[in-house]
């Protein structure tokens, strides 16, 4: 997502120049890319709730399964999850599960009276 973010910083001819591998000052161009990613790219500001979702979908539980451990509907997930990869620029759940996985997201024990019992 973050050099999804610093190409989207760049204009159409150096990102062309880039891409052919021409370009005389490629580093000074992803050096400006770098400069100009907003501060959320890097930052990943997920709410707590969408940082558990993020743990969950990393772990391949499906939305109903989700939804069944944190005791809200499946709809409710399908939202997380879309506001996830809105903010994280991604476009699946794969992409999630990497970046849960590369940061080392785990999901939290609940509090007291929250989730199902175990089966």
């Amino acid at each position: 997502a973050l050099l999804w973010t610093r190409g989207l910083a760049l204009s159409a001819e150096e990102a062309t120049a880039l891409a052919l591998g021409r370009p005389a000052n490629a580093a000074d161009l992803l050096e400006a890319a770098a400069a100009a990613t907003p501060a959320w790219a890097a930052a990943a500001p997920l709410t707590p709730r969408e940082m558990e979702i993020a743990a969950l979908v990393a772990e391949g539980r499906s939305n109903k399964a989700i939804a069944g451990e944190l005791v809200i509907s499946p709809a409710t997930v399908a939202r997380h999850v879309a506001n996830i990869m809105a903010k994280l620029g991604f476009r699946s759940r794969a992409q999630i599960a990497a970046w849960a996985a590369g940061r080392k997201v785990a999901v939290t024990a609940a509090p007291a009276g929250r989730g199902l019992p175990p089966r």
